[in-house]
């Protein structure tokens, strides 16, 4: 159930078999900015199937000593109240023609609150970040990744250094602008100009404007390697309650007031 406004995306489960008819066909895709089409598509190796010793490619780049951390975290309930935290490191060095070309390190972050109501559940928090630091091994200018999200909308930020900023800018819908549950890709641009593009449906593509500085080729190969290393941390969570009735805001919280469930005289009951 949803009272939100514009195109609903799909259910959980049709979205997987939806997602999983296109791709048998090669129809899933995010969609690609207008001024990279016809640009290669560097295909993505290495980034399904078994974690340990893991090793990306695209291109001409190679992520190699993937080292993750578990995730971490908790979940809670309080009456009818319930929560997450998660959070999970990763860190890799990016090859370029097999020469040790960027150190990358990242932290990703979940938390979401929900609460449980007569005809549903709304998300209040629902939120998740990633925050990476890109270092050149030859000692240049270190970057930093950061991305936000919240509720439905996909993950977007910026890639900055000094006084440079470029933005990335993520997507939750598929070619064509079916909405999905999920992030689908980013594209990074500076001043209007778009750079790269990053898929992060099914084995992952990336896409390089033609003509960028070799230094700029680099920087965004290391953000997409570190865009499409990244685990999505809501796998990781307790099986979905129930039907959404709100992502979050303002609207969302009036409506639980006005249906909030009779109290009960059971305890809280508190799960780490």
């Amino acid at each position: 159930m949803s009272t939100r406004h514009g195109p609903v995306p799909a259910p959980a489960p049709v979205l997987a078999v939806l997602l999983l008819a296109l791709g048998a066909c090669g129809g899933a895709h995010a969609p690609l900015p207008e001024e990279l089409r016809g640009t290669e598509r560097l295909r993505v190796e290495g980034r399904q199937g078994w974690m340990p010793n893991q090793r990306l490619r695209f291109g001409s780049w190679e992520a190699v000593g993937v080292d993750r951390s578990g995730v971490g975290g908790r979940d809670f309930r309080v009456a009818a109240v319930s929560g997450s935290r998660r959070a999970q490191e990763y860190a890799f060095t990016l090859r370029a023609d097999g020469r040790d070309a960027w150190r990358v390190e990242c932290l990703a972050t979940l938390r979401t609150r929900s609460l449980d109501v007569r005809v549903g559940t709304i998300d209040p928090v629902n939120a998740t970040t990633l925050d990476c630091d890109l270092r050149p091994v030859d000692g240049g200018e270190a970057w930093r990744l950061a991305l936000g999200e919240e509720g439905e909308r996909a993950q977007a930020g910026m890639l900055g250094s000094g006084g440079r900023s470029l933005a990335v800018v993520g997507t939750n819908r598929l070619e064509g602008g079916l909405p999905t549950r999920e992030t689908t890709g980013f594209h990074v641009a500076e001043d209007g100009r778009t750079l790269a593009a990053v898929e992060t449906l099914g084995d992952g593509a990336v896409w390089l404007r033609p003509g960028l500085d070799p230094g700029d080729r680099g920087l965004v190969a290391a953000a997409a390697a570190a865009l499409l290393l990244a685990e999505d941390l809501r796998r990781t969570l307790p099986a979905d309650p129930g039907p959404r009735v709100f992502r979050s805001g303002a609207r969302a919280l009036y409506w639980a007031r006005e249906h909030q469930p009779e109290p009960t005289d059971q305890g809280a009951e508190c799960e780490y």
